[in-house]
């Protein structure tokens, strides 16, 4: 059995699948998948699941909601799900199940593993297990589920994490020498995120690197654009030096360097 809350909620057992359909059991769901094998208190599941705003007879509600948790997974998953997998315990409830068949700790730990690779100066195995955890990524985190504030900020924490991991991906790629493979995704990239400099520095690298520094330059036009349109800003100083780096560097010395680390920004330091 397996349980997904990277993109929509789903528990998934061979071919058998299930979601809650109610709105607040998906949210109890979640929340208990957010805290594997912990005890979760009342207090803050009523506090998820009601904010301030909880009905009179709370307590039983939230004891219904967790029978027919139990009882729908139970006869969804017979022999897989039992009373002894959602328990009641002081000083509330705990979800008992392994923790790697749930996808947002395996992507937690793919994204460590790659990173661990990454800065040992291990490039191929740093992509290979970085595109491990983002291919477990089914769209936006929990994004079926009506999220109080535990939930909101693990899924904005889970995001953030997954943004770095798609950084830190694209400077494996680029040590690698495939800026060419690398220009059509960050293109889609900056897109999904344009207000992302760091993005943003790596096509302009990339475009650069395979002798096509008016494009670059065309897309730190595109930033300044979206960037002055929306917060009314200009670009980063440092991606201002980077403009200018490309403007005036030679060509071949920039095709002879490997970009480094993707918390760099000026042309000397994304480029080595």
């Amino acid at each position: 059995m397996r349980f997904g809350i990277l993109g929509r909620l789903e528990v998934v057992n061979g071919d058998l699948e299930y979601t809650p359909g109610s709105p607040k059991l998906r949210q109890l769901l979640a929340l208990l998948l957010c805290s594997p094998n912990k005890a979760l208190s009342t207090d803050a599941i009523i506090d998820e699941l009601w904010c301030d705003a909880p009905p009179r007879s709370v307590t039983t509600t939230l004891q219904t909601y967790v029978y027919q948790l139990r009882k729908a997974m139970s006869q969804h998953f017979p022999g897989h799900f039992s009373g002894e997998s959602l328990v009641t315990c002081s000083p509330g409830y705990v979800l008992r199940v392994p923790e790697d068949r749930i996808d947002s700790i395996s992507f937690e730990r793919y994204n460590q593993e790659g990173r661990e690779h990454f800065y040992a100066g291990h490039p191929v195995e740093a992509r290979a297990k970085l595109n491990a955890a983002l291919a477990l990524w089914r769209g936006d985190a929990m994004a079926d589920v009506q999220r109080g504030h535990r939930l909101q900020a693990h899924a904005v924490g889970l995001e953030e994490q997954r943004i770095e991991c798609l950084q830190l991906r694209i400077a494996a790629e680029m040590r690698l020498g495939r800026q060419h493979e690398c220009i059509s995704e960050l293109r889609s990239i900056v897109a999904t995120y344009p207000l992302n400099e760091w993005f943003y520095a790596q096509l302009m690298c990339a475009l650069t690197l395979v002798g096509r520094r008016g494009e670059a330059l065309e897309a730190y036009q595109d930033l300044r654009r979206v960037l002055t349109e929306e917060l009314g800003l200009d670009p980063s100083p440092e991606l201002q030096r980077f403009q200018m780096e490309i403007l005036n560097a030679d060509a071949q010395t920039l095709i002879d360097r490997v970009p480094d680390s993707p918390g760099s920004l000026t042309m000397s330091e994304i480029v080595r």
